[in-house]
């Protein structure tokens, strides 16, 4: 496949490529389209998450439970680092 990249684009693509943040122009744009991938499954969560709440099915925090509500926090990205580390 080729891709064929507007005129705008180039430069960035060149740019990123030319100060080392990428090794080649294949890097960014297999970065780019990871990172569109990563920004869907997000979306999907989201969307996941507001039919649970609307459901029911979510815990509701009160401001004197910030410390439990932290914690939680913390947990679930702890277990997706894990997750994205076994990858």
């Amino acid at each position: 496949m080729s891709i064929q990249l507007p005129d705008d684009l180039v430069p960035f693509v060149a740019q990123r490529v030319t100060t080392g943040a990428y090794p080649s122009q294949d890097d960014v744009i297999r970065a780019a389209f990871s990172l569109l991938e990563e920004r869907e499954r997000l979306v999907q969560q989201i969307e996941a998450g507001f039919e649970q709440i609307k459901a029911g099915q979510c815990i509701e925090y009160l401001p004197d439970s910030l410390p439990k509500f932290l914690a939680n926090i913390r947990a679930k990205s702890d277990e997706i680092l894990r997750a994205a580390r076994a990858q």
